[in-house]
């Protein structure tokens, strides 16, 4: 993933923002009473996403750097800042979830920090959680409700919490991988000495510590 790190300072350097066309489609989207089918075509349009995208009226995206792959429901995202945000095919992102790819300089607050964040194909993200800045999440992993994300998740995983938490995996190594195996090319797929490794940092060797966690 690209973890190039850019900065601004306020009031001094000119950011990249959304077109003006993108930022009125959107906001006529969201507030007129008729027409919502018309206004959301030419939403998706003036952010040049796939037709097989669905967006729903409260959508927001400040960043000009946004990639969205096929069959993808963003619902009313809200993405926040300038970084560039890349989101792949077949992924559900349920209500009321932000993207945040910039924040400030603890030191200096007149800097802004941006940073990319990367969604995986297969992902699903449920209702009102939080991704932040620099983080990639990993094809098919599962964010449950409420969460923030602070770091990258790993493939498959399933995840809670605030900070959030590795709770499990959707399938065991050789499972994922035969999934992996039908659905990409060989040179595209996890290798299952990867997904094996993940599934006994993540979850094996962490146990009791998960079992005491989702118990709370």
């Amino acid at each position: 993933m690209e973890k190039r790190k850019i900065t601004y300072r306020l009031g001094v350097d000119k950011r990249p923002r959304c077109s003006f066309k993108q930022r009125l489609y959107a906001k006529l989207f969201a507030l007129s009473p008729v027409f919502s089918s018309f206004f959301m075509r030419k939403t998706k349009n003036a952010y040049r996403l796939p037709l097989s995208v669905a967006i729903n009226k409260g959508f927001h995206c400040d960043t000009p750097f946004l990639t969205v792959g096929e069959k993808t429901g963003l619902a009313n995202l809200y993405i926040h800042s300038c970084g560039k945000v890349t989101i792949g095919s077949n992924v559900a992102i349920s209500k009321d979830c932000r993207f945040i790819t910039g924040g400030h300089d603890l030191h200096d607050f007149n800097i802004d920090i941006i940073k990319p964040i990367v969604v995986e194909n297969d992902v699903v993200i449920y209702t009102a959680s939080s991704v932040l800045q620099g983080v990639k999440i990993g094809r098919g992993a599962v964010l449950g409700a409420y969460s923030v994300v602070r770091s990258s998740i790993p493939p498959y995983a399933i995840v809670s919490g605030n900070p959030c938490k590795v709770i499990g995996f959707r399938y065991k190594p050789e499972e994922a991988f035969e999934i992996e195996s039908k659905k990409y090319l060989e040179n595209e797929r996890i290798p299952l000495e990867t997904l094996q490794r993940n599934y006994e940092k993540y979850y094996l060797s962490r146990i009791q510590e998960i079992r005491k966690f989702v118990s709370i």
